[in-house]
């Protein structure tokens, strides 16, 4: 049975908003993993996603726990996650 729900812990590298999600590169200190967040649409016309909720904390240098389901875009794997399924570890 594959495995389709995922968490990892790392540091932000690199975040890329689009309209739609935000791109995050994240390096768990195995591998460098892309984690898109979808935007929820009541926050898509915002220019600054720093007030939805469950983003408003990531920034490159940041070390963050992912949980989200395995998905292979492009060759690559990636994690999607939902806003709020990203949190700062304890």
């Amino acid at each position: 049975m594959p495995v389709m729900n995922v968490e990892i812990m790392g540091t932000v590298l690199y975040a890329n908003q689009k309209s739609t999600s935000i791109v995050y590169t994240i390096d768990d200190g195995e591998d460098i993993i892309q984690c898109i967040v979808w935007i929820p649409d009541e926050f898509r016309m915002r220019q600054n996603t720093s007030n939805v909720p469950g983003l408003e904390f990531i920034e490159i240098g940041n070390v963050v726990r992912v949980m989200g389901e395995l998905n292979n875009y492009m060759g690559a794997i990636q994690i999607v996650a939902q806003p709020g399924t990203i949190s700062k570890p304890e």
